[in-house]
């Protein structure tokens, strides 16, 4: 998992297996942690390997562990080709990932600079030049892919906005059939409009008086009695006059449902139900309420 050279250099296994595996190193790194140490990431391949070479006749050198200055030096450089490899693929894949990302490029372009940056401490530690790390350019090429991370979810967002306003605009006549209990037919087709589309497009609870009088229904599918509605859209009013926002205790409902609260511009939440206070005006006002 971990092993403790001279000179205060701990070389980590970076690798995990399993949670167990996971919660061993955690133990690990708190243990390691506030002590001026220099950590080395590297594989358990090499990890063992690396360990061998530090502690090979460690009696006869006199030390704590061999420095890497007197490792094998044809093994050591293929290791370290091993692990240049390694590293800069991961380094690849992670700066691919950001470049394709709709969101979290930052942390993809930041997995990749982490890698290179963890070669070039491995580096520095067998005793070679990290010339071919350049962590500019993967800085650069990060940005780039952030700046075109939030340029396409601009450009995202606009689109649907418009497809949105458009959709709207199609589908306008749809609240005040529904209001008058009549089906609404899409323009340009033999379709009926469903509740549900109108929600899924506008997400607006709309309000009518039932057929015989006795009730206020949702589009959501809710009823309750015509004066128990009256109360509540009364209790609103008060509430948007003052202009501040009122939540009643547990065992205030309207109808069946709980009335949870009622928003300083009189909105009032009932059950999973948002009635805005314009659609409850206009209700007030088509029946011919005065308050």
């Amino acid at each position: 998992m971990a092993a403790l050279l001279s000179g205060g250099v701990v070389l980590w296994n970076f690798e995990g297996y399993s949670t167990t595996t996971g919660k061993h190193k955690g133990i690990t790194s708190r243990a390691l942690s506030g002590l001026s140490l220099n950590q080395i990431s590297v594989c358990t391949t090499h990890l063992k390997q690396m360990i061998q070479w530090a502690r090979a006749d460690r009696e006869e050198a006199g030390a704590d562990s061999i420095p890497p200055s007197k490792w094998p030096a044809k093994e050591k450089r293929k290791l370290f080709a091993e692990a240049s490899a390694m590293h800069a693929g991961n380094a690849a894949a992670y700066l691919a990932k950001a470049e394709r990302a709709r969101s979290r490029a930052d942390y993809w372009s930041g997995r990749a600079d982490s890698e290179l940056r963890s070669l070039e401490k491995l580096a520095g530690f067998l005793g070679y030049k990290s010339t071919d790390l350049n962590l500019a350019k993967l800085q650069k090429q990060a940005a780039a892919a952030l700046a075109r991370d939030a340029k396409a979810a601009r450009e995202h967002a606009a689109r649907a906005k418009k497809a949105k306003a458009e959709y709207l605009e199609h589908i306008k006549g749809f609240p005040a059939a529904w209001r008058n209990h009549e089906s609404f037919i899409l323009p340009g087709t033999e379709r009926t409009l469903s509740v549900y589309e109108w929600e899924r497009a506008d997400g607006a609870t709309l309000l009518r008086r039932s057929k015989d009088g006795l009730h206020v229904q949702t589009s959501r599918g809710a009823e309750v009695a015509w004066n128990e509605a009256l109360k509540l859209y009364t209790f609103a009013a008060r509430i948007k006059a003052k202009g501040e926002p009122w939540t009643p205790p547990p065992d205030i409902m309207c109808g069946p449902y709980q009335l949870r609260a009622i928003a300083a511009n009189g909105d009032s939440t009932i059950g999973c139900h948002v009635l805005q206070y314009d659609e409850m005006q206009a209700l007030a006002v088509r029946e011919g309420v005065a308050i």
